[in-house]
Formats: C-alpha cells, sequence, structure tokens
C-alpha cells in the first residue's frame, strides 16, 4: 500500500484533512485488511485499508468500536469512515503493545495479564446487544470445521473418525450451553491490546481486533489470552491468572474450569486449521511455526478428566498435521 501511488487513499485522506501526511505501513494481521501509521502537523491517526474485506464486517467494527467506547472501554476513536471506499480512519494507540513489553521486561509479565483481566471483568458488565451472534454449542462446534479440512493429512480425514470427535466436543460443549454468557472479543490475546499509560484501569487497555465480537461464555476470552498462540505462556502463569479471575467474578470455580477447559480444545483445534491454511494455500508460512505451540495448549488441556473419553482419538488426530506442514516447515 504506497499513499503516493494510490489515488483512492490519497482521495480519502485529502477530505477528511490528512492528505499532507507521512505514511508508515504497520504489520497487519490475518485477515486482508492493512494498516498504515499518518504523521502530519505533530498529529498521528492510523489508516485501516479494508477494500479486501466485505463492507459488513468493517461496518462491524465500527459499531463494535463504540459500543465499547460508550462502556468506558478504548476501542479507538474513528474519526472517519467511508463504507464503500473501505476506508477508516482511526485513532492511534501508539507501539506499547502487551506482547512487546512483556517480551522487554519478563517482570512486567504478572501485572500486564492482570491488566488485561480487569478490563475482561469490566467488559462483563456490559449488556450483550441482541445483534451479536450467540456462541451456542451448535455454533461453536462447526468452528472446527478448518482443523479437518486443512490441518489433517488426506488419510486423518476418514469421516467415521472425524464425526467421533465432532460428537464427543459437541457433547462437551453442551455444557456451556444455559449459563452466563457476555460479550467476547475473540481475538483477545497480548499482540491486539496495548498499554495506554495515559488512562487508568480497564480502560488502560487498547483494544483492537474485535469486529467478530460474539456472546459467549466468560471463559471464552480468557482462553485467548492464556492459551496465546503467538507466545508462550505457562502453566503456572495461566493457573495464576485463572485464579485471579475467579477472585474478581461470581463463578462456580470448578464448573468455569471445565468450560475454560472445553473451550481451550475448541478454539485451539479452530486455531490449528486456520493456521494451516494460512501456511498452505495463502502464502504466509510463518504461520507453520506457530502450530507446535497451539498443538502443546491442547495435549496441556486435555490431560484432564473431561476428555477422558475421547483423549485418545484426539490426540491420534492431532498427530497428524498435513504432510505438507512437516516437510516444509518442520512442524
Amino acid at each position: 500500500m504506497t499513499v503516493e501511488k494510490d489515488p483512492e487513499i490519497i482521495g480519502f485522506l485529502t477530505a477528511h484533512g490528512w492528505g499532507e501526511a507521512s505514511f508508515f505501513p504497520m504489520t497487519s494481521d490475518a485477515s486482508a485488511r492493512r494498516y498504515a501509521r499518518l504523521l502530519q502537523s505533530g498529529r498521528s491517526a492510523v489508516l485501516m485499508d479494508a477494500r479486501d474485506v466485505a463492507r459488513t464486517q468493517t461496518e462491524q467494527f465500527c459499531k463494535i468500536s463504540d459500543l465499547l467506547r460508550s462502556h468506558g472501554l478504548s476501542a479507538p476513536e474513528i474519526y472517519a469512515r467511508d463504507f464503500s471506499s473501505g476506508f477508516l480512519l482511526l485513532e492511534d494507540f501508539g507501539d506499547r503493545v502487551f506482547s512487546r513489553l512483556m517480551d522487554g521486561d519478563p517482570k512486567r509479565e504478572d501485572a500486564l495479564y492482570r491488566n488485561a483481566i480487569d478490563m475482561l471483568v469490566h467488559l462483563r458488565t456490559l449488556v450483550p446487544p441482541r445483534s451479536l451472534t450467540v456462541a451456542s454449542s451448535d455454533v461453536l462446534g462447526p468452528m472446527i470445521e478448518p482443523f479437518f479440512e486443512n490441518y489433517l493429512v488426506k488419510d486423518g480425514k476418514n469421516k467415521d473418525r472425524t464425526a467421533k470427535l465432532h460428537c464427543h466436543l459437541l457433547e462437551a460443549l453442551r455444557m456451556i450451553d444455559g449459563q452466563t454468557r457476555v460479550v467476547s472479543l475473540r481475538d483477545f490475546h497480548a499482540e491486539n491490546i496495548m498499554y495506554l499509560d495515559n488512562r487508568i484501569g480497564p480502560a488502560s487497555v487498547g483494544l483492537l481486533d474485535f469486529q467478530d465480537a460474539f456472546i459467549s461464555h466468560a471463559a471464552y476470552d480468557l482462553v485467548s489470552l492464556l492459551q496465546d498462540a503467538r507466545r508462550d505462556v505457562s502453566p503456572e502463569i495461566e493457573g495464576a491468572m485463572i485464579d485471579y479471575y475467579l477472585s474478581k467474578v461470581e463463578e462456580d470455580g470448578e464448573s468455569f474450569l471445565s468450560c475454560y477447559r472445553i473451550l481451550g480444545v475448541q478454539r485451539n483445534l479452530r486455531i490449528l486449521g486456520i493456521f494451516a491454511r494460512l501456511a498452505l494455500h495463502q502464502n504466509k508460512p510463518s504461520y507453520a511455526s506457530l502450530i507446535p505451540r497451539v498443538r502443546a495448549y491442547i495435549e496441556r488441556t486435555a490431560t484432564a478428566r473431561e476428555f477422558d473419553a475421547w483423549r485418545d482419538e484426539l490426540f491420534s488426530l492431532l498427530s497428524s498435521p498435513a504432510q505438507d506442514l512437516e516437510r516444509d516447515h518442520h512442524v
């Protein structure tokens, strides 16, 4: 994305007073969205180029951003929006990404995770809007389809074997139905949240990636944070942060932990499939290097009693990644 050669970008920026800005590309996420930081006259902003993304996704990003901001949380303020062209001009939260701060000073890991959990506790008080999808077991079960389609070798796609795993997972997921549900941001992890030192409490957590938000069991975002596909989270930190979360909310501990573990396996199976697809079919080989960590989270979680009846079936399929991943990316 080069502003000097892109008349659509130049037109959008000029129309909204940023036509003279310097342009600095930023790291993109796993989607087709692209980002750039703009600097002009001592001010900064972020351009989101969502031309290759469905308009409905961009509209949803704006709706969720407005909702979170109205609840005292730090989603980016949207300075300008042009849905027909696919551009947004956003508040710039800077560069203090949680993961970068943790890696630069590991002693901050505990405090930063607690900060993120305080935000999740505050998010629980947001009344879920009816417009969001409810992540029931019937919704969450089919979400692991990428695991079967992209991760498994052809021989592993035996219909009987995959059907058994589907049935076991759906039966386990039934446990979450009927329990308290909250707004879930879905991709709430250390590379998607910023530390805003000019704000306090839950507002000090800058939120970036939430357009896919849905209504789910509260454990879903906690799994996203503490079983992070992009960085190692030790069992000790994971356990301590779950305890911290439970100390802040009214939950039955044992029931919550069971849901946490089941949602952990569901989410990570889906991630394995998505990362395999990105690596094999979308020319993003770096995602293959993340697969062993995700698989390790599943193996760590599935030692629990909830998986006694189907652990062997799960581990059998888990150990059968696509041959191209093993050969080309040493997974």
